[in-house]
């Protein structure tokens, strides 16, 4: 039996959000020489996907949130784990946990596993803004300061961390969203005669991601070419806020701005529709859809967020202030203007995110998991430099 061959996954969600999408993507190339186990919920999206994989992970089921009392299911998740770690101990090299619920529900056994492993805890830290509960625990998390490796998504999400007292330069390491080209990449364009520029919004009725803000761009674009694909989720009007279900009727009233369609699972058909994306977003931690976006050589044009900052450089998008219609509408309007402009940023875009390559971004986790405890990331950022 090899020696410390073992990597624990942790997934409290089983749906395909974006993190569970990225551990999906990483569970898919982890090297053939290495025991790769998901603890998580043992049925939804999340499982068919492993499960469907060429080698998929070992399952140590574990119930749902939600499915019934808090305090309940984290006490039962909590001794599963304790167990399965004890009697896989001498197996273990890392337990990478795929976000802060999954921290927390280790958070009862954390002090135990230096009694029975010196392998990392490496927390994938995904979310756009360090939530409460999260930084609540901050004195908990020093704590543990040498067991535990942050790896956000971007460097943006790194200052974060490091601004709510949680990361420190010495356990924490970038390490991005891996996204798989042929997953997401149009492999050619949907015929259009109509020479209208045409983009994509594709954050569906989420506050968040600037539906609010979307009425107000479009607005602005009335006569310009510039056309507008909203892409949707199909929901129950009665289960939407009701400035949402607003927003979406004023979108309705520009049908020469606004085109809708419903969620299509297979992204490339939507890329294979439009020539640029528009992020309105208010907080991103990296933006999956943009590095998308990026891959299928298409501009961006979203809101001056540090994570989008990062991600577009200098030459893949332009950016505009979080929020404020007319900029966006102005950007818009001038790549549509320009085709040229808006294609040399598509092939910026395209070059820049093949740094997101999953081959790459696995071989960055396999640093992280070689790592042993107490950790020092040191050696890991000295790499990245």
């Amino acid at each position: 039996m090899p020696a410390a061959d073992t990597v624990l996954f942790v997934s409290t969600w089983p749906w395909l959000g974006g993190a569970q999408v990225s551990l999906a993507t990483v569970l898919a190339g982890m090297p053939a020489g290495t025991r790769c186990v998901l603890a998580a919920p043992s049925s939804g999206p999340l499982i068919d996907r492993v499960r469907a994989l060429p080698r998929p992970p070992e399952i140590v089921d574990f119930p749902e949130l939600g499915t019934a009392p808090t305090l309940s299911v984290r006490a039962r998740t909590a001794w599963t784990l304790a167990r399965w770690i004890l009697r896989n101990r001498r197996r273990l090299r890392a337990v990478h946990v795929n976000g802060d619920s999954e921290l927390k529900l280790l958070l009862p056994i954390l002090p135990l596993l230096p009694l029975v492993s010196r392998a990392p805890v490496a927390v994938w830290h995904h979310n756009k803004e360090i939530p409460r509960s999260l930084a609540a625990l901050r004195s908990v998390w020093r704590l543990f300061t040498r067991r535990l490796v942050w790896i956000p998504v971007s460097y943006a999400s790194e200052s974060e961390l490091a601004a709510a007292g949680i990361g420190s330069p010495q356990n924490t390491a970038v390490v991005p969203n891996p996204i798989e080209a042929e997953a997401v990449v149009a492999a050619t364009r949907a015929p259009r005669d109509d020479g209208a520029f045409v983009v994509g919004y594709l954050g569906f009725e989420n506050v968040d991601k600037g539906i609010l803000e979307l009425p107000g761009i479009a607005a602005h674009l009335v006569g310009s070419g510039v056309r507008i694909l909203c892409i949707t989720k199909d929901r129950d009007p009665a289960a939407l806020a009701p400035e949402v279900n607003d927003a979406l009727d004023r979108l309705r009233a520009l049908p020469e701005v606004v085109a809708f369609a419903q969620r299509d699972h297979d992204v490339r058909n939507v890329y294979a529709r439009i020539d640029a994306l528009l992020v309105p977003s208010h907080a991103e931690s990296f933006c999956r859809i943009a590095a998308e976006a990026m891959l299928n050589g298409l501009p961006v044009v979203g809101s001056d967020l540090p994570a989008l900052r990062e991600l577009l450089g200098d030459d893949a998008g332009l950016c505009f202030p979080p929020r404020d219609v007319a900029a966006a509408a102005d950007a818009l309007r001038a790549l549509a203007g320009d085709r040229d402009r808006a294609h040399e940023m598509g092939a910026a875009g395209r070059r820049r995110a093949q740094r997101f390559a999953p081959t790459a971004v696995v071989a960055q986790l396999q640093s992280v998991y070689e790592l042993r405890t107490p950790v020092d990331v040191h050696s890991l950022r000295t790499a990245q430099a």
